[in-house]
């Protein structure tokens, strides 16, 4: 397999077509996962994580004749890589993602695309007209999935370069805070909260029980709901439940948004760093 450090434009044969794979012009290529809290890889630390920072993914679902979007509170960790240590391993056009190699483990990578030729042809020594569709990856772009395991990431984070390095080519990098921290934290209380028997639970402020919210104590589980009592026993989902309120009620700490920027020397920009 060829390594990026070859050169910036790539040509895949693909049913009889030449698809290319276009990627930057520097001698690195910085990338980000983006785990959900739920997870134990969105605990991990490792000294080459370039950025760290909440965030909310969201994510889309079909069902039937309609669409409808999920979301989860996540955390996102930017890595650097020089080109030479990272293989190209697309053997045809997916469209979607561009398939690389980091130290023998394969990864999917975002990217934009298009029809047509979208460089000068004399420029990346192209002679084919069979030319069909190109895929362009930009800095920044993002590791497809988001089941990363403390495991995987480890190996991803070894074969990455120290943020010393990355200043020295000039490297740099945002960390910007969420501007709905409440959301976040209820995301983050939703995903964290395994509510038992004997555990309480307090209804959002669209549902009440008599006019009352709670707390009121979970006398059974029931598959996706719960037995509560209240004055009288009634079924609570997961939809009726004020999840910080909740939290609060039954004593648990939750782990606060996370931000940092290792390429940045202004420390006070940033909080919750484990440095």
């Amino acid at each position: 397999m060829k390594t990026l450090d070859e050169s910036n434009h790539f040509i895949v044969r693909h049913r009889d077509k030449d698809c290319l794979i276009s990627f930057p012009k520097e001698d690195y290529l910085v990338l980000y996962v983006s785990v959900p809290v739920s997870l134990a890889g969105s605990k991990f630390e490792h000294p080459n994580i370039l950025i760290k920072s909440a965030k909310i993914n969201e994510y889309k679902h079909y069902r039937k004749d309609r669409k409808y979007w999920t979301a989860k509170a996540a955390i996102q960790m930017y890595f650097a890589f020089m080109k030479k240590d990272i293989t190209l391993e697309q053997t045809k056009c997916n469209f979607s993602y561009v398939q690389i190699g980091i130290g023998g483990d394969k990864f999917l990578i975002s990217c934009s695309g298009g029809t047509g030729p979208m460089f000068d042809k004399a420029e990346i020594g192209y002679e084919n007209d069979s030319f069909e569709w190109y895929d362009k990856v930009s800095q920044g772009c993002y590791l497809a999935g988001d089941g990363y395991s403390q495991k995987r990431l480890k190996a991803l984070a070894e074969h990455a370069i120290s943020p010393e390095e990355c200043r020295k080519l000039g490297i740099v990098g945002d960390c910007t805070k969420l501007m709905n921290e409440q959301y976040y934290m209820e995301l983050v209380a939703r995903s964290s909260i395994k509510l038992n028997k004997g555990m309480k639970v307090v209804l959002s402020s669209a549902y009440s029980m008599h006019n009352n919210h709670g707390p009121f104590e979970i006398v059974a589980k029931v598959k996706k709901h719960w037995l509560v009592q209240g004055g009288c026993m009634f079924h609570v989902y997961r939809k009726h439940i004020d999840w910080l309120e909740t939290a609060k009620a039954n004593n648990i700490q939750l782990p606060p948004p996370v931000y940092y920027n290792r390429l940045d020397d202004v420390d006070d920009l940033f909080y919750n760093s484990p440095e």
